[in-house]
């Protein structure tokens, strides 16, 4: 009999020191202009809000999630190194950065992050 490891999932944990009270404020101010966004979650029964459909690139016209770019920006290159990957003279960027807002008991489904290596929810 053979047992071995298969599609191991590396975690990388850390505190995050960032204003939460400014990135509620900016959340809920986007979930609240954001029609599009607010259509598609109705009409996908998603149970929430989520920007992921209309406004995915939310650090790149908002500064609270600029901020949080640069917070994110210094723990992926850390956990990068610690998965010791080869990125051949290539730079890690954020592609994608939305908000999903969430009421108790509501869940999200199962989903992929497509072309994506590094994923994570703050």
């Amino acid at each position: 009999m053979t047992v071995r490891t298969l599609f191991v999932t590396r975690l990388y944990e850390t505190e995050l020191s960032f204003d939460l009270a400014a990135l509620a404020e900016a959340s809920r101010a986007i979930a609240s202009e954001d029609i599009a966004g607010q259509r598609w979650a109705r009409d996908n029964a998603y149970g929430g809000y989520t920007s992921y459909a209309s406004l995915n690139q939310l650090h790149k016209f908002s500064s609270t999630f600029t901020g949080l770019e640069r917070k994110l920006n210094a723990h992926v290159k850390r956990f990068a190194a610690q998965l010791d990957l080869d990125l051949r003279g290539r730079t890690i960027r954020l592609t994608d950065l939305w908000v999903n807002i969430m009421p108790e008991h509501a869940a999200h489904s199962l989903h992929l992050h497509p072309l994506s290596f590094i994923s994570g929810t703050y």
